[in-house]
């Protein structure tokens, strides 16, 4: 049986970003791909907002509940400073 996948665009602060994660990834991978991806600053926090409400870095994809082809958007909730 394969993994199911999830599309994934994300609003991000330097524009959209798309990828194609297994459903067992995390909210937590999804950010640091796009951070990466985008050379965001790393030591500044972030959120993925979907819907309106913040997910929780630890949730799996799969846990989540979410369609083939989702939109996030990634919010900076600040800096460690």
């Amino acid at each position: 049986m394969s993994e199911k996948h999830i599309h994934v665009e994300v609003a991000a602060p330097k524009g959209e970003f798309k990828a194609t994660f297994p459903e067992t990834k995390t909210v937590g991978d999804v950010i640091a791909a796009v951070v990466d991806k985008q050379q965001l600053p790393s030591g500044d926090k972030y959120e993925l907002v979907y819907k309106g409400e913040s997910l929780a870095p630890t949730a799996t994809l799969a846990s989540l509940h979410l369609p083939e082809h989702v939109s996030f958007v990634l919010v900076a909730t600040g800096s460690g400073v």
